[in-house]
């Protein structure tokens, strides 16, 4: 299912029914990854890391591409940002069409700075909306997407205290608020492309 966090015991099963189930999710969705039934979106308003405020209503009207990242992450969030990226190249024209979202998991350290030299590295400064807050703000967030966070101080020696464990996806939602679909972490740009590309085009 696309909002576990599923132990190993029931991993096997699950990678079964999975690849059994794939198929027939693309097909049955018309888009690549999970297809997540049309379900409305969890509803957020957060401020980005340029002071403006920005909720998820205030993007109807355009596909959403929502992700939850931290700026000093040593791994997959640098990955992540780089396939938005890139995806948003090969929308090409209907890149103004879509928008992307990201949600800080690291109201500890995340900051306006650290986001605006991170978009910046990344080659997404004022081609997304990178979204802060409190812990407080950005907990209830979290829990609605079944996004797992955990800050490395408190999984013990192993993790450097500014490392963040934490689900990696990407959401789509579609013009009206709609939870569309989920790609998991590792993704292609190309299908992520693909799919916003999709998603513009209906009525």
């Amino acid at each position: 299912m696309r909002r576990a966090l599923v132990g190993v015991g029931g991993a096997a099963l699950l990678l079964a029914l999975a690849s059994a189930a794939l198929l027939y999710l693309r097909q049955a969705s018309g888009l690549v990854g999970t297809d997540l039934g049309r379900v409305p979106a969890p509803e957020f308003t957060l401020t980005d890391y340029t002071g403006e405020q920005l909720s998820l209503t205030q993007l109807r009207g355009k596909p959403v591409a929502l992700t939850f990242l931290y700026t000093h992450c040593p791994d997959s969030c640098p990955l992540i940002a780089d396939q938005l990226r890139r995806a948003q190249d090969l929308l090409g024209s209907d890149n103004d069409k879509v928008a992307f979202v990201a949600i800080s998991t690291d109201p500890r350290h995340d900051d306006r700075a650290s986001v605006a030299n991170f978009s910046q590295v990344h080659g997404l400064e004022g081609r997304w909306r990178y979204l802060l807050g409190s812990p407080e703000q950005l907990a209830p967030v979290w829990k609605a997407y079944y996004i797992g966070v955990t800050p490395g101080n408190e999984m013990g020696s192993s993790l450097g205290d500014n490392e963040v464990i934490h689900s990696e996806a990407v959401f789509l939602i579609d013009k009206t608020g709609r939870e569309r679909a989920l790609l998991g972490v590792p993704f292609k740009a190309q299908d992520l492309a693909a799919n916003l590309r999709k998603l513009t085009r209906e009525a």
